[in-house]
């Protein structure tokens, strides 16, 4: 699972600082952020943390907007055809783009009597 928020969790006392810190686009578990299955299934219920990979450039800064813009301005640039193979497969991967379908054949078989 990806966390698609920022999560501070085990805090210690002695040290006076969280002992673990996930940002979006980090791969966290329920254990990792310490909580029980109803708060766990609510934070996948939100959004907060999903199967989803957190897009990598809105991640990294090179996009700066939403998540959500980030696909519908890829999903736009699939629609001209000016997308790198690397770019479909991260949507593709996101679940935001169909997967190619296999191609059917061009007349169909001839229905036998």
């Amino acid at each position: 699972m990806y966390a698609w928020s920022n999560f501070q969790a085990d805090w210690n006392k002695e040290e006076n600082k969280w002992n673990f810190r996930a940002k979006p686009g980090d791969e966290v578990s329920q254990s990792d952020l310490g909580v029980e299955d109803d708060e766990w299934e609510a934070l996948i219920a939100s959004g907060a943390v999903r199967e989803q990979e957190y897009p990598e450039a809105v991640a990294t800064g090179e996009y700066s907007d939403s998540p959500n813009k980030y696909y519908i301005e890829q999903m736009a640039k699939a629609q001209e055809g000016m997308l790198s193979g690397d770019e479909v497969k991260e949507l593709q991967s996101a679940g935001v783009m169909p997967e190619a379908a296999p191609e059917k054949p061009a007349t169909p078989a001839a229905a036998k009597k």
